[in-house]
């Protein structure tokens, strides 16, 4: 009974760090999803504006690879966080 305390906060913690990462996790879909859209706009832009086939295969490999980068940036940061919380919970 005297760690009471302690433990109760430190499920007060586990609770807070729950909800941040449901927060991040619901923050990042959006972002996906924002971006997946923005992406469909930029596809359908590039299809109409421009008439070569050469000229609208440079744009796709463009968008293409920001959204490799996007994705490899993404899953570092989610490696981060991973991290982060390995060391809380340590």
């Amino acid at each position: 009974m005297e760690h009471a305390g302690l433990i109760i906060s430190a499920i007060g913690l586990l609770v807070a760090l729950i909800g941040t990462l449901c927060g991040a996790v619901w923050w990042l879909a959006t972002q996906l999803w924002a971006q997946k859209e923005k992406t469909y706009q930029v596809e359908i832009w590039a299809r109409d504006e421009f008439v070569s086939k050469d000229s609208f295969g440079l744009v796709v490999g463009r968008v293409e690879k920001s959204i490799a980068d996007f994705r490899g940036e993404f899953a570092g940061r989610l490696e981060k966080i991973s991290d982060k919380i390995d060391r809380i919970a340590a």
